[in-house]
């Protein structure tokens, strides 16, 4: 089983303590998925100090990166973790807005997803192919899943923003998917499904300003999530 420390949306170019603000490591990797800061000597020197704590740190580009540049750590790529069987595919993701959402940038921006689910559907299924014993982690800026609990009561107009309903794609059903964990959406939660030991994981700290600087209620630093090894179920005859 792999731990991995996750967290996004921590807006460190808003938060002028951001030097102050340390992340205790509880585990040998790190995932920052999206809204960390602004592509400067801030960011990179924040990079820097993670580096100095963790075996390695992934991460994802929300759409805060985006406005300045293409920075890419985890840009449609996949890693394979050494000495374990686990595979990390990290994608923006992006959203597919229904066409009464359409603004300058929608089909831009449904091209994108396309070009994300596309990855995502490939890589799984590379993985599989190679290696059905092998747990996959899927890291991204955008939510997944329509359950209310990772919602949490936004509106129509910023759930189709920040979100879309993956279950409609095969890749979200097969069992070697254990992890999804996600940012962008200003609540965090925990959700698991036990049957198949998958984790639906974000862990964010907010929008950040001076007079808020930790918007999002339980963001948990030193929290850490898991990645569930494949194990073979006997009484149904196959990896699960």
């Amino acid at each position: 089983m792999v731990a991995i420390q996750v967290m996004s949306d921590l807006y460190i170019d808003r938060d002028p303590s951001w030097e102050s603000f340390r992340i205790q490591p509880t585990a040998l990797y790190l995932a920052l998925l999206g809204n960390i800061g602004l592509l400067d000597d801030a960011l990179f020197t924040f990079l820097e100090m993670q580096l100095c704590h963790f075996r390695i740190v992934f991460y994802v580009l929300g759409p805060h990166e985006l406005r300045q540049g293409k920075f890419v750590f985890l840009d449609n790529d996949r890693y394979d973790i050494p000495n374990s069987k686990v595979t990390i595919l990290g994608s923006p993701l992006f959203s597919f807005p229904p066409i009464q959402d359409r603004d300058y940038n929608y089909l831009t921006h449904v091209s994108a997803f396309r070009e994300c689910v596309d990855f995502l559907h490939d890589a799984t299924n590379a993985v599989i192919e190679a290696d059905p014993s092998q747990s996959i982690c899927i890291l991204t800026h955008y939510c997944p899943s329509r359950d209310e609990r990772a919602l949490n009561g936004l509106d129509d107009e910023h759930v189709n923003l920040v979100s879309t309903d993956m279950e409609w794609f095969m890749f979200w059903h097969v069992p070697q998917l254990k992890l999804w964990a996600f940012g962008g959406t200003g609540h965090n939660c925990t959700l698991h499904n036990e049957r198949i030991r998958r984790f639906l994981y974000t862990n964010q700290r907010g929008t950040g300003s001076p007079d808020e600087p930790h918007s999002c209620s339980h963001f948990r630093p030193t929290d850490r999530t898991h990645v569930y090894p494949m194990i073979y179920d006997v009484q149904n005859g196959r990896m699960s």
